[in-house]
């Protein structure tokens, strides 16, 4: 999955290429084990350019679009087809919009207009949606980090607009220190490590709680960790495993 911001008519080249270095990396395994005959087949890669912007995705879906034909080699050019997920195509009604997934509209539907104007009645709607959900902690992490992705990404969008929808936030998820954080994104140019340290957190705390402790190794790993979706996957595992054995086997 390639995804862009804005209209990019070589999105398709780039993915192509990705796509390609799986189907390679494939190859050499099969290689490596002995595998490649004349029966061995490659795992068919599929393509998808998701895409969002203050306009429409024009460029091409069929990596052949970005080759010169010359008017007699098109029957010859690369070939890869690749699906186009529009948001900025979709009114808000085409969302899906699954009550046992409510992250799922609430994050295309803030993408949908980030770089539209007077957004912040829009994302304060759609937060306050997850507000009976707030008490949940991966759902207080979502709205933090749909704030935050809010703050950096809002290009169009006033001061005012900006707070009205931090003090929605604070009323939200009961934080009482949202200003004070975007004078801190403003000073020191980042937002990112909130999420995976609250998520740190809540593996070591759990972990302690279960099992009395946590290994100095395991804390150290856990630390050093800065995928926020892998952090998620190991909360659940730290919440589910059966000793600290297992855990840190699935650190590995």
């Amino acid at each position: 999955m390639e995804h862009k911001s804005f209209n990019d008519f070589f999105a398709i080249f780039q993915a192509d290429g990705y796509a390609g270095q799986i189907s390679q990396n494939e190859y050499n395994q099969a290689v490596d084990e002995k595998r490649l005959n004349a029966d061995f087949r490659l795992s068919p890669v599929l393509v998808i350019i998701f895409h969002h912007g203050d306009s429409a995705f024009t460029g091409p879906t069929d990596v052949a679009g970005v080759y010169n034909d010359f008017g007699i080699l098109g029957d010859y050019l690369p070939r890869r087809r690749a699906i186009l997920f529009d948001l900025s195509r979709l009114s808000e009604l085409d969302l899906p919009d699954d009550p046992d997934a409510p992250e799922l509209f609430a994050v295309l539907r803030i993408m949908q207009v980030i770089f539209k104007l007077d957004i912040s009645t829009k994302v304060k709607e759609v937060l306050e949606r997850l507000e009976p959900l707030s008490t949940i902690p991966k759902y207080r992490r979502l709205i933090r980090i749909l704030w935050w992705y809010f703050v950096k990404n809002a290009r169009k969008e006033s001061r005012q607009g900006i707070m009205t929808v931090t003090n929605a936030v604070e009323k939200i998820i009961g934080e009482k220190n949202m200003s004070m954080i975007i004078e801190m994104f403003k000073a020191e140019g980042k937002a990112e490590g909130i999420a995976e340290g609250e998520a740190r957190g809540e593996i070591r705390a759990t972990l302690k709680q279960r099992f009395g402790g946590v290994p100095q190794e395991i804390k150290e790993t856990i630390q050093s960790m800065t995928d926020l979706v892998a952090l998620e996957s190991l909360l659940a595992h730290a919440e589910s495993c059966e000793s600290l054995d297992e855990f840190a086997e699935a650190l590995k």
